[in-house]
């Protein structure tokens, strides 16, 4: 899913994890080139033990992860 705030892109991917038994999560951000748009490193939603977060459902994950993008956005981690 691809989203914008502030006049940042991002993007939302959401994976489906039938060995952890639900949804991970992973977002990104894009910024304009040459050749259309190139995303940045993936960053996966993790626990604060650094394990995999894994959700009971995939609208649960997208919700999670949009929120990450939106907190890195307003706190200056992103321009």
């Amino acid at each position: 899913m691809k989203g914008t705030h502030n006049n940042i892109s991002y993007i939302v991917k959401v994976n489906e994890r039938e060995d952890l038994g639900g949804f991970a999560a992973s977002f990104s951000f894009t910024s304009p080139s040459g050749q259309g748009e190139t995303e940045s490193k993936a960053y996966e939603l993790m626990n604060s033990d650094k394990s995999l977060s894994i959700f009971k459902s995939q609208e649960d994950a997208t919700k999670a992860a949009e929120r990450c993008v939106r907190i890195c956005i307003d706190d200056g981690f992103v321009r």
